[in-house]
């Protein structure tokens, strides 16, 4: 039989025992998260949610491959008729676009019934600009209307809604008539040219 002092190394070298795992357990446990604090990047927080950036977009197969069958055709001089559908001030006026060497050379406002300044010319598209503007917005703009004329491959009718939090930066426009012309001829003056 023990006595009391074997007794009191025993429970001493037990407690002592268990002290030294215990020990070691925290060591262990501390070691292993202070290296896995150490070797892991910071956790950054999301960033704050942004409705404007948040919408789907519209891709049409047929923008590409309607301004290639235009470009294959090679015009460069063209008169047509062009009308914007929009919050703006000339919203709905018809003007008479003759275009020379792929710049708009002249113009004439239905509505006033007077040719359009030089500055006034920069403000219409010519139709590989409208070609150029569709696509650069195809897959990027929140949607896309267009029609196209099947013999031309011009834009017909184009409405454009860049983002839908944003109002009144919708792009809308219509094409009335269009008809290539002679290099020859020359630009009109006053008068539109005749519908083809």
């Amino acid at each position: 039989m023990l006595n009391s002092a074997a007794l009191f190394n025993l429970s001493l070298t037990t407690a002592l025992s268990k002290i030294k795992s215990l020990t070691l357990a925290i060591s262990v446990s501390v070691y292993l998260t202070s290296q896995a604090f150490a070797t892991d990047p910071p956790v950054e927080a999301p960033p704050p949610h942004n409705p404007y950036e948040d919408f789907t977009t519209t891709y049409l197969e047929n923008i590409p491959t309607e301004a290639f069958a235009w470009a294959q055709m090679g015009i460069k001089d063209y008169a047509y008729s062009f009308s914007r559908l929009c919050f703006c001030t000339d919203a709905g006026v018809v003007y008479n676009v003759n275009v020379r060497d792929h710049k708009v050379a002249a113009a004439y406002n239905s509505f006033t019934g007077m040719n359009l300044s030089a500055d006034e010319l920069t403000t219409l598209p010519t139709i590989n600009e409208m070609h150029v503007q569709l696509l650069k917005q195809n897959n990027k703009a929140h949607k896309i209307e267009v029609t196209y004329d099947s013999r031309w491959h011009y834009p017909k009718k184009v409405y454009i809604d860049i983002h839908p939090m944003i109002a009144d930066e919708e792009i809308s426009y219509k094409i009335g008539y269009f008809a290539p012309i002679e290099a020859t001829a020359e630009p009109f003056s006053g008068q539109p040219p005749e519908v083809q």
